[in-house]
């Protein structure tokens, strides 16, 4: 028995897969041996798979949404954005637009009509978080579509006074509709 993410979220096996590694963000890899460890880690009962947008820039996700595909019914998937790469390293990214289009592109990375989970890596001091997080609940959870639950995470990179841990923002099961219990989860 696997305990829930939340009170109402998805049941989720106790260990969960980091898949940042398998794409070569720490060196050469073997793509078909990560895409073994993603089926043995599956097979083992390890339900929740972790990725990033910003793991390689996309490839991350193809991995996993290939990987996957066929078992998306046993799968629990997080991912994460908010972080782009550039010249100067990572930066934060929380613009809505920015957010809206990430999300699409890893819906189709990840071959899938709906995310488990989405992270925002990280908090651009540029945008206030509201606006950020905001743009996703209204574009993902509470329109009805592709989503789970958004959730904000900060990390001690960027403005911790900001948002502090990990904020269950939404939880709305990807085959049900959006309901007024869901907006006034979100605070609206």
């Amino acid at each position: 028995m696997h305990p829930t993410l939340g009170p109402d979220g998805p049941a989720v096996s106790r260990l969960g897969l980091g898949c940042m590694s398998m794409t070569g963000t720490y060196g050469p890899i073997d793509p078909h041996e990560a895409a073994a460890t993603v089926r043995e880690a599956l097979d083992s009962g390890i339900t929740m798979f972790d990725t990033g947008d910003f793991y390689g820039e996309g490839p991350n996700e193809e991995l996993i949404g290939r990987t996957l595909a066929p078992h998306r019914d046993r799968a629990i998937l997080a991912t994460k954005t908010g972080v782009r790469r550039t010249a100067e390293g990572l930066m934060p990214a929380g613009s809505p637009n920015e957010l809206r289009r990430v999300c699409e592109a890893s819906l189709r990375r990840l071959r899938t009509d709906h995310l488990d989970l989405y992270y925002l890596a990280r908090v651009d001091p540029a945008v206030p978080v509201e606006e950020s997080v905001g743009a996703l609940a209204d574009r993902f959870v509470l329109a009805g579509n592709s989503l789970g639950a958004l959730v904000a995470l900060q990390t001690a990179v960027t403005a911790p006074e900001r948002v502090e841990g990990l904020v269950l923002i939404g939880y709305r099961p990807h085959d049900q509709p959006a309901s007024p219990a869901s907006a006034s989860r979100l605070g609206r």
